[in-house]
């Protein structure tokens, strides 16, 4: 978990409402996964995860912004980055969904109603294995297969 942040969610166009919590992040899948046939029967896709780091924008009396407060949302948005970059994820502890995610794109927006906004796009390779279920039907086993 990144540190300070007091709100994770999924991505819901917060921002044409109202955001109750900062630092906070919207977790957001913009493309759909394209499953193609690696070998046998497992599959393989490229999933696209977004990640959008959002921190409240504090003006100081001349209306500029704070940089003590852009630095702070620089930080968040770089933790997310060391965070997600480790991770990985397995089926029963040995085979892999998929490997390390790498991010591909970031992109910092204009401020939003008070908000500073980044988005990152990670990008991984799944892989789905085979299901196996076995069914006795009158005394023979079946498998199938999905």
């Amino acid at each position: 978990m990144v540190p300070d942040v007091k709100l994770v969610d999924w991505f819901n166009n917060q921002y044409e409402g109202v955001i109750h919590a900062a630092p906070c992040i919207f977790v957001d899948f913009p493309k759909p996964i394209t499953m193609g046939q690696l070998r046998g029967r497992v599959q393989h896709g490229l999933l696209t995860v977004r990640i959008h780091a959002v921190s409240k924008v504090v003006n100081r009396a001349d209306y500029s912004i704070d940089p003590a407060g852009i630095e702070l949302h620089e930080v968040l948005v770089d933790n997310i980055y060391a965070v997600l970059q480790q991770y990985s994820a397995t089926e029963n502890g040995s085979i892999p969904i998929f490997g390390t995610m790498s991010r591909n794109e970031v992109e910092h927006h204009p401020y939003n109603k008070g908000w500073m906004i980044t988005t990152q796009d990670f990008v991984c390779l799944v892989n789905q294995n085979e299901v196996s279920i076995s069914a006795p039907i009158t005394g023979i086993e079946i498998e199938m297969v999905n």
